[in-house]
């Protein structure tokens, strides 16, 4: 195992929790293949909306979701209360370019 990712459905809505890779093979696009296929299973269930969160300090969850044409809205303080200490989180959003990304 090199990563893993994790996500829920709802109706035309992909919610994005965990994408992690092992340092060790990190740099080698597996985050990026974690991301599309989950967008792509997403998008196979009817999902016209995904929605992330990271905290503001996710430099590479942040680096990777902007690849991926995602907006950052606005920090949301507190978010993560099972953190000690409690993180802010950052929303990441999918926009129309990131669902166009799929058909690459």
């Amino acid at each position: 195992i090199f990563g893993y990712t994790q996500f829920s459905l709802a109706p035309q809505m992909i919610f994005l929790y965990d994408l992690a890779v092992l340092p060790s093979s990190q740099r080698r696009g597996i985050g990026s293949l974690l991301m599309r296929a989950r967008l792509l299973a997403g998008r196979a269930w009817g999902a016209k909306h995904a929605l992330g969160m990271t905290p503001p300090g996710n430099v590479a969850m942040r680096a990777l979701a902007a690849k991926w044409h995602f907006l950052e809205g606005d920090l949301i303080e507190g978010h993560y209360q099972d953190q000690d200490p409690v993180q802010d989180g950052i929303p990441l959003i999918a926009t129309p370019e990131t669902w166009r990304m799929l058909d690459d």
